[in-house]
């Protein structure tokens, strides 16, 4: 069995990066479907706590990194067929406007009400499985992920066939919304599973890169991307196929940290693991944190 690494399939010769969730354009999810989609309304002003939703690409991609995160996964139920789905996506349009301009009638909960958006944004995407059951050809890219060395993956914490992801700087925002999201899709959807995650409080206004738990400056390879940029390594062109133009992929992986060992090894056990220089950033033989490897 060939041994796989992650940077080597993320990064390897299919060119694209590879996912577990094709991540749409514009207002949801577009499933190839007959029926003609509603205009859009016209796009919100930014303000410094609303991010526009309408756009060439979905939002929560290109935007700045948040301080708080939910991902959500779903299964579909064994009776949904396309237009179950297609209506889920439309009803999620809506909601993920509404919730991005801080309307937050549709939750129920009452959680939100009161707070404000704190640059919410909330990103669909589909992953092969619902593809599969539903008779639509996956993207050359949409594989299914091989199993990694070290990988001890719970089968009911991993895959899903349909994957939300849901941003913002408030946290109680962010509860609301999860409810109000999966109060939209009970009738055709199945929770599977959730991850929360968070960063540092000015990980959205902050000029540099923060750090993680481990104490590692976190995001320095990332890409430079804009929502008003087309193709490249993150947004889908004409031929991926073409109703992922201006879509991207999305891979979501759990890592446990060890934090006791880990504080515990010296700090060039820890800079070796990480192959750079954790106060700085840089990498091994280098000085700054922008310095290539070699």
């Amino acid at each position: 069995m060939q041994k796989h690494t992650r940077r080597r399939f993320l990064t390897g010769s299919a060119g694209a990066t590879l996912g577990a969730a094709a991540v749409g354009t514009a207002a949801g999810m577009q499933l190839p479907h007959k029926g003609t989609a509603s205009a859009a309304p016209s796009p919100t002003h930014h303000t410094p706590s609303i991010i526009p939703f309408f756009g060439a690409h979905q939002p929560g991609i290109a935007d700045p990194t948040p301080t708080n995160a939910a991902f959500l996964a779903f299964d579909l139920k064994t009776s949904t067929v396309k237009s179950d789905l297609v209506d889920v996506m439309r009803a999620w349009t809506g909601l993920a406007a509404a919730l991005m301009r801080g309307d937050t009638s549709a939750d129920t909960s009452l959680v939100s009400t009161g707070s404000t958006p704190g640059k919410f944004t909330m990103t669909v995407g589909l992953g092969g499985a619902a593809l599969d059951q539903l008779g639509i050809k996956r993207p050359p890219a949409l594989v299914d992920l091989p199993l990694f060395p070290g990988d001890e993956l719970e089968v009911a914490a991993s895959h899903g066939a349909v994957f939300v992801q849901l941003c913002s700087d408030d946290a109680i925002y962010l509860g609301g919304a999860v409810r109000a999201v999966r109060a939209a899709a009970k009738r055709v959807l199945r929770p599977r599973w959730q991850m929360n995650g968070f960063r540092g409080a000015a990980a959205s206004t902050a000029s540099s890169n923060g750090r993680n738990l481990m104490g590692q400056i976190d995001g320095t390879n990332n890409i430079a991307v804009s929502r008003a940029s087309t193709g490249g390594p993150v947004w889908g062109d004409a031929v991926s196929p073409a109703w992922m133009t201006g879509g991207s992929y999305v891979v979501v992986r759990r890592f446990r940290m060890f934090l006791s060992k880990w504080e515990s090894a010296g700090s060039s056990t820890r800079d070796s693991a990480v192959g750079r220089h954790i106060p700085s950033g840089a990498p091994l033989r280098a000085h700054k944190e922008s310095d290539r490897s070699t």
